[in-house]
C-alpha cells in the first residue's frame, strides 16, 4: 500500500509540474529525478506505471505541443527503457548510470519520432520541435538521474520512519 501511495503522490506531482508551466528542461529534470527516486523506493514496476502515465498527462495538460502528440507513446517507451536500463546498470559508476539510460531514452524517442515527423509531412517548425524534444530528453535525463539518486540517499531515512523497520529501505551503497 505504501508503494502505491508514493506512486500516486508522484503522479500528482508530475501533473502539477505540467500544469504550472515551468520551463520544459526544469520539468524534465524533476520528472526524471522522480523516476529514479521511485525506482529506489518502490521498485521498477511502479516506475513503469508512472513512466507510462506521464506522457499521457502531458497530452491532457497541453505540456506536449500538438504536433508532437503522436510521439507521446514513444516518450512513454523511452521513459520505461531508461528505467530498465538504469536497473540493469545501477551498480556502475555514476557517469555510466546517468549517461547510458539517457542515451537509450533519447534514441527510443528519436528514431520513431523523426520517422513519424517525416512520414506525416510536418512543416519545418514542427520538425524542429521534434528535434528539440529529442535533445531535451537526453539533457534532462542525465541530471535527473543524478538528482534522483541524491534525493533518495538523503530522504531514505525519512521514508523508513513511515514504512516501519521491517520494511525499511536501505540507502544503496553503490550510489
Amino acid at each position: 500500500m505504501f508503494k502505491t501511495i508514493i506512486t500516486a503522490i508522484f503522479l500528482a506531482i508530475n501533473l502539477a509540474l505540467q500544469v504550472i508551466g515551468l520551463p520544459k528542461p526544469v520539468t524534465g529534470i524533476i520528472v526524471n529525478a522522480i523516476y529514479i527516486f521511485l525506482y529506489h523506493s518502490c521498485g521498477l514496476r511502479h516506475v513503469f506505471m508512472l513512466a507510462a502515465f506521464t506522457p499521457l498527462l502531458s497530452f491532457f495538460t497541453g505540456h506536449l505541443p500538438p504536433p508532437l502528440i503522436p510521439i507521446a507513446p514513444f516518450i512513454a517507451i523511452g521513459n520505461i527503457l531508461m528505467a530498465l536500463c538504469y536497473h540493469i546498470i545501477k551498480d556502475r559508476k555514476a557517469a555510466v548510470r546517468a549517461a547510458v539510460p539517457a542515451i537509450i531514452k533519447a534514441l527510443a524517442i528519436a528514431v520513431p519520432g523523426v520517422f513519424i515527423a517525416e512520414k506525416t509531412g510536418l512543416n519545418n517548425a514542427a520538425l524542429l520541435a521534434v528535434h528539440v524534444v529529442i535533445s531535451i530528453q537526453f539533457f534532462t535525463a542525465v541530471p535527473g538521474i543524478l538528482l534522483g539518486e541524491y534525493l533518495f540517499l538523503r530522504l531514505a531515512p525519512a521514508l523508513n520512519r513511515y514504512k516501519g523497520p521491517e520494511k525499511s529501505i536501505p540507502p544503496e551503497n553503490t550510489l
